[in-house]
């Protein structure tokens, strides 16, 4: 039987135990001149920077598989303004054998507008979820010794990583609407 979250409207506060949303900083700017202004972000990596271009395609709102990385925080800008769903859970105690906590996870509905930064140990989806038919392009940076750590055991020995977690959980996720924020088809 699968258990069931709730889509809930993004907000920068709602996220905040998971990670930092990509929106403007309600504080001065820590620089600023005639034509521009520019304020800093958290950076938290271990390793060196990895920049990537990722695609996202339409599937089911049914999570069975998340991750977790221990030596990065990881970047998500959408390149479309195009809605998406993202799913979290909080960090848990280090170790192989742990899930992220089922009744601390939580599914959040971004509209495309900005991005977001997952917190290092922070549970989360393998994918981004579009909500429309078309596909939702990402910029995204991850940590290289992370990435290549993923490609070598993810897909036949996830048990093998070394600097992140991957598990199936013990029930899969399904994402209900019950408040009908998710658009139209």
């Amino acid at each position: 039987m699968a258990q069931r979250v709730s889509i809930e409207p993004f907000t920068p506060e709602a996220y905040a135990p998971f990670g930092t949303a990509l929106v403007q900083p309600q504080r001065p700017a820590d620089a600023a001149e005639d034509a521009n202004a520019a304020w800093l972000l958290p950076s938290d990596i271990d390793g060196r920077p990895q920049w990537m271009y990722q695609r996202a395609f339409r599937q089911p709102l049914r999570v069975s598989l998340m991750e977790r990385h221990h030596h990065v925080a990881q970047l998500f800008v959408p390149l479309a303004a195009r809605p998406f769903v993202m799913v979290v859970a909080p960090p848990s105690a280090p170790g192989k054998a742990q899930q992220p906590d089922p009744a601390a996870i939580r599914a959040f509905l971004l509209d495309g507008s900005c991005g977001l930064i997952i917190g290092r140990g922070t549970w989360h989806a393998l994918d981004r979820l579009p909500v429309r038919d078309e596909a939702l392009d990402f910029f995204f940076v991850t940590e290289a010794e992370t990435q290549a750590d993923m490609a070598r055991h993810a897909a036949d020995r996830p048990e093998r990583l070394e600097r992140s977690d991957i598990v199936t959980l013990a029930e899969p996720v399904e994402l209900t609407d019950p408040i009908g924020l998710l658009p139209a088809a």
